[in-house]
């Protein structure tokens, strides 16, 4: 092989690095005092530059610790890009147009949790990351799911703390007429000790259906069970694609 072929093999795999690099520049920072005494939090959303990508991911600059950094599917989305309800983004306690601190979900302590809410992909809910605060102080996700539209947080159990109640996918039509997929919402509740992961309730789910959606066919999303919006009385039933099929054909 001769000395020239030889250099240009040694230098594509540089090249090709070098095409590739990119730049995290922030675009947002905010300032967070999550203990009432002690240094701030730094929340820095990051853009990222390049030619092939955009992206947003959150960067947690933690006192005295090493950085913490959050990317979610499809990047950090402003609020206003969302289907978060305008009344929840006016509760915020943050000025920030990416991250909302939830004044009705607290850890133990009584210090907020920090929202961050991924892009919607195809049609699914976006994600949704829920940040707390471990025993040192250092943030840890307490909740997250890659598909999950936040439709309220509020106390269903009346233990004095609010539960995070959502959809993790959204209706289809299709397969009859005036039909739609079963898309039922789903509850967690946090640990009651504020250390730990949010756990799902089948108890809460259950009952916030009944009250709240068309009915209660179990926790999962299924295509094969469908809500028909006009059945007879002008009561929506819950019942099986293939009934639905036979009573209300297209």
């Amino acid at each position: 092989m001769s000395a020239h072929l030889l250099l240009l093999l040694l230098l594509l795999p540089i090249r090709a690095t070098q095409s590739k690099s990119v730049e995290w520049r922030p675009i947002e920072t905010t300032d967070l005092h999550w203990f009432k005494r002690g240094d701030a939090y730094t929340l820095v959303l990051e853009g990222l530059i390049s030619d092939a990508e955009r992206d947003v991911r959150l960067r947690i600059k933690v006192p005295g610790r090493p950085d913490f950094t959050l990317s979610v599917p499809g990047g950090v989305v402003k609020l206003t890009d969302g289907s978060l309800d305008q009344k929840v983004i006016a509760d915020n306690l943050l000025k920030s147009n990416y991250l909302y601190l939830a004044p009705k979900l607290r850890d133990s302590l009584g210090r907020p949790m920090l929202f961050v809410f991924g892009e919607a992909l195809g049609s699914d809910p976006g994600s949704l990351h829920v940040l707390s605060m471990d025993k040192t102080g250092y943030p840890v996700n307490v909740f997250k799911s890659d598909t999950f539209e936040l439709a309220a947080l509020s106390d269903l159990d009346g233990d004095g703390k609010s539960e995070i109640t959502g959809l993790h996918c959204l209706g289809q039509t299709g397969g009859c007429r005036c039909c739609s997929t079963y898309d039922p919402y789903s509850v967690y509740r946090l640990p009651r000790s504020g250390v730990g992961r949010a756990t799902f309730s089948l108890a809460l789910s259950k009952a916030y259906n009944l009250k709240h959606y068309y009915g209660w066919a179990g926790r999962d999303c299924r295509e094969d069970i469908v809500v028909v919006t006009c059945a007879p009385k002008g009561k929506p039933r819950i019942m099986s694609l293939k009934k639905a099929e036979r009573l209300y054909k297209d």
